[in-house]
């Protein structure tokens, strides 16, 4: 983004001890568009503490598989190591396929179901359904007077706390009183350009730790570091949507995988990050999907949106991140926020000598719910 005085992100207040800069930081994100803090923003209410937490209840996929094939008219489907409480007595689903058969579930032991078999209008194909075909949970209907002695019941949703540190982002200013008494091309304020400036650094900062960044805290106290973990050390947890790519092109058939085991797990994602590398890439390989640019002087498309059956996702660019990754977020689970009052802030430094010396500084985190379900990562992607 282009430094200019003369614009509202350097119209703050030069007088007095201490400066609240959080409006004019907030609108230096809102103009970077090119930016994971963009998508996200900075919201909501802020930290309370500098090891900040959350709630997050574990979420229930409507998908499982088949741990075994399910041969024609066998009424017994064994499903994915701890996936039978997904269903209960009653619950209807269909296996993948072009066959419209539906099962229903009438007892549950474990991760074995007993079934009826063609469910309705529906009927058994015939045919074999393969090991690890996918089921897909239409619903759960129950019977009249269903009680649960007659229908079983979901486990409890399992609640558990995450968190993150909150980290300081700081930098200094000095300018002389010549410096700043001058005539100045372009430039009113040499106080205020530099602190423009710095606030522009500051938010690149932020932007790559929240992508990332390392949660760690140091016993020591106010000698310390303390650093906040970004979305990649998140999402690449154990259990986490990582997939590598073994150095193949990214495909359209790789992007929907990711989407799905996102949606797989109770997730939505709406946005996917990429460095101009994949940019580039998936705009050539989603021809379908391109909005045309018409202009006097030349035509080209640009892809904004990635469609697949398991959403819609908006396209970001984001240079910090590396070129042979991308992320799949659900921008409803994720946020930056300061730690309550320490938002960004100017303070005045004592003067030692014939400069004005200015300490920008504050104090942020990121809040990421059910990162190993809800968001994935492809990474190690062709560059070439």
């Amino acid at each position: 983004m282009a430094l200019v005085a003369d614009t509202s992100l350097a119209s703050f207040d030069q007088g007095g001890n201490r400066e609240d800069l959080s409006d004019v930081f907030n609108l230096l994100v809102q103009h970077n568009h090119r930016s994971v803090t963009n998508a996200i923003g900075i919201k909501g209410e802020a930290a309370k503490a500098t090891k900040h937490q959350w709630v997050e209840g574990e979420l229930g996929g409507m998908t499982s598989a088949l741990n075994g094939a399910l041969n024609t008219t066998a009424t017994t489907a064994n499903v994915a190591t701890g996936d039978g409480v997904k269903f209960r007595i009653g619950t209807l689903f269909k296996i993948s396929g072009n066959n419209p058969e539906v099962l229903q579930v009438t007892s549950i032991t474990a991760d074995a179901l007993t079934v009826v078999r063609g469910y309705g209008s529906t009927s058994d194909p015939g045919t074999n359904y393969a090991d690890a075909s996918v089921i897909e949970i239409i619903s759960h209907p129950v019977q009249e007077d269903a009680d649960i002695a007659t229908t079983g019941r979901f486990a409890e949703i399992v609640r558990a706390t995450a968190y993150n540190y909150t980290q300081k982002f700081f930098d200094y200013t000095q300018v002389s009183d010549t410096q700043e008494a001058v005539d100045k091309a372009g430039v009113d304020s040499e106080l205020t350009f530099q602190v423009q400036a710095k606030l522009e650094k500051l938010w690149r900062e932020l932007n790559r730790s929240l992508i990332y960044g390392i949660r760690s805290a140091d016993a020591g106290g106010a000698a310390s570091y303390r650093s906040m973990g970004g979305i990649y050390e998140f999402v690449t947890a154990a259990g986490g949507n990582a997939t590598d790519a073994a150095a193949a092109a990214v495909t359209y058939k790789l992007l929907r995988a990711e989407m799905k085991d996102a949606y797989d797990d109770g997730g939505n994602i709406d946005l996917i990050v990429c460095g101009t590398t994949q940019k580039a890439k998936i705009s050539d390989i989603y021809v379908e999907l391109r909005r045309m640019e018409r202009k006097d002087s030349g035509m080209g498309y640009i892809v904004e949106t990635v469609l697949t059956d398991f959403g819609e996702a908006r396209l970001v660019l984001d240079t910090t991140l590396e070129a042979d990754k991308v992320l799949f977020l659900d921008s409803t689970r994720l946020r930056a926020l300061p730690l309550q009052n320490l938002a960004m802030s100017m303070e005045d430094v004592a003067r030692t000598g014939l400069a004005r010396k200015k300490m920008i500084s504050g104090e942020y985190t990121m809040e990421i719910m059910n990162a190993t379900k809800a968001f994935s990562v492809l990474y190690n992607l062709s560059t070439a």
